[in-house]
């Protein structure tokens, strides 16, 4: 039996994101239907492929995070 690839790498990027916005792996979890925290950690761990709704999704999270932070620090 074949063992399934996974792209270990959009695992890594979503456990990088969810570091730096400080959200726990079940708070990331929530934010998705139909995802707990064993599947998220599966996905960070490379266990399992990240959807590409969520990598989707997380990145656009990180990003409009990123703009908020901008447009504050001038104040």
């Amino acid at each position: 039996m074949k063992e399934k690839i996974v792209n270990t790498r959009d695992g890594m990027y979503v456990q990088v994101l969810r570091n730096l916005m400080f959200i726990s792996a079940a708070e990331a979890a929530s934010m998705f239907p139909n995802i707990n925290e064993e599947m998220w950690r599966a996905f960070e761990a490379g266990d399992s492929a990240v959807p590409k709704h969520c990598l989707e999704r997380f990145s656009a999270l990180f990003q409009w995070r990123n703009h908020q932070l901008v447009m504050t620090r001038p104040l």
